[in-house]
């Protein structure tokens, strides 16, 4: 007998899936080339030869040590040169990093600045230097299958049944199920503005006493929003104030699988730098193109509160959730690729051809910062319908209801360039049915 929540779980399903399985049943119905299907982020630019030569390489290895277990934290060598790697891109400057004395000026609100030089010294912390939490280690990282992966084994660590998990709009579908995984609760923060930042008001009101972690995502699935510096300074400062008012700890997770998928000059945020209490989950699977090998790693850096407990609590989660620990083979050839670019151009070809198009029918959306969606409004508001019409013109696509923002539609544009081309025509049909205006807008 199925339990009562895996009933519930398989009534409501996954929207992603039962789009791209739609798409799958017209595909086989009237060929692939005549369904345009946009739905899931499965990546069609091809992985870089760094994978392929790593992986025939990689296989000559003894096979013994190649395929047996390892410690649940993975290979040593692999997370010692994840780390090694990662501190060095923030030595070149990669990453935007926010100075050490900013955030300590900025906490404590009401304290003199004696009372919080001596409140730093006893955590560790000096106000002088723009030291950026280097350097990670070896230890720092746990190999697992993929980002999702790496979240519930943090979730697993560190919630309670009934504990709250503060989610930003729009958001991952699959956050629900984690976050039900481990029955806590999650908790919707409102977005506010044409790029999604968040609505900090909102958020105030919806942190309690039970609040544990908060999940930020850029850039982000679904909207391709990159948060910005003072975006991220601001939700510092109030997970700190309300931190000191609930008196516990409250953990930022960063699901970072889009790091690497950015189209702005703009430096990407390295968000350990702006908040202290913050873990890492990382995928290799968009910026590789290698989604199904599921590889990628929990990062957990020494100055979050408890880290050392929380290292040992993931790497028992690990074993606990049945991963044991992350695929040996890719394991291996993930930490051979880390030089690897992401295919931009390949992504950024695709988004200027859809979103130039989207425009001159007359839709309305914003252009992303990064990852590899538009977020588009739908013209009258009722999503069903629209996807309904879209679905009449063979063009699959995403109801922004799943990621917690009703009159949306998420369009992928990670796929082939000619489902791209494909599918314009089809947008420009499904346009003059809403009698939209031919004149381009970028706006709401």
């Amino acid at each position: 007998m199925l339990s009562e929540r895996v009933r519930k779980s398989l009534i409501k399903g996954s929207a992603i899936r039962r789009a791209f399985e739609e798409g799958q049943r017209l595909a086989a119905l009237y060929g692939a080339d005549k369904v345009y299907d946009l739905s899931i982020g499965n990546p069609a630019a091809p992985a870089p030869q760094e994978i392929r030569r790593a992986m025939r390489e990689i296989a000559e290895e003894d096979a013994l040590s190649l395929h047996s277990y390892m410690e649940d934290a993975g290979f040593w060598e692999v997370r010692e040169a994840i780390s090694e790697n990662l501190n060095e891109r923030l030595r070149k400057g990669e990453f935007l990093l926010v100075r050490r004395d900013d955030y300590a000026a900025r906490e404590e609100g009401g304290k003199s600045r004696e009372e919080q030089g001596k409140e730093r010294e006893k955590q560790g912390r000096t106000r002088d230097k723009e030291e950026s939490r280097l350097p990670f280690t070896a230890e720092n990282v746990i190999m697992s299958h993929g980002a999702a992966g790496a979240m519930n084994i943090f979730f697993r660590t560190v919630l309670d049944p009934d504990d709250e998990v503060l989610v930003l709009k729009p958001y991952y579908p699959g956050y629900t199920s984690f976050i039900g995984n481990c029955y806590a609760k999650k908790v919707e923060v409102d977005c506010q503005g044409e790029d999604f930042q968040i609505d900090f008001q909102d958020l105030e009101r919806k942190i309690t006493v039970r609040t544990k972690l908060l999940i930020l995502n850029s850039p982000n699935n679904p909207s391709g929003t990159v948060y910005t510096a003072e975006t991220l300074r601001t939700l510092a400062e109030i997970l700190r104030k309300k931190e000191r008012e609930i008196g516990h700890s409250i953990y930022l997770l960063s699901d970072e699988p889009y790091r690497e998928l950015c189209y702005t000059r703009e430096r990407l945020p390295f968000i350990p730098s702006f908040y202290e209490n913050t873990v890492i989950a990382y995928s290799f699977s968009k910026s590789l193109s290698i989604p199904g090998e599921r590889i990628g790693y929990l990062l957990i850096p020494a100055e979050a509160e408890e880290s050392g407990e929380l290292l040992l609590g993931a790497r028992n989660s690990t074993g606990a959730l049945g991963f044991v620990n992350a695929n040996a083979f890719f394991q291996k050839v993930a930490a051979a690729s880390l030089q690897a670019k992401a295919p931009l151009t390949y992504y950024r070809e695709n988004l200027e051809l859809l979103y130039k198009a989207l425009l001159e029918s007359g839709f309305s959306c914003r252009k992303p910062d990064g990852a590899f969606y538009l977020f588009l409004r739908v013209p009258d508001g009722e999503e069903e319908l629209f996807l309904e019409r879209a679905k009449a013109h063979r063009l699959i696509l995403v109801g922004g209801s799943s990621f917690g923002m009703p009159g949306f539609v998420r369009v992928s544009f990670c796929g082939k360039k000619e489902t791209i081309e494909g599918a314009l025509p089809a947008f420009r049909r499904l346009a003059l049915e809403y009698g939209l205006r031919k004149e381009a807008s970028g706006t709401y």
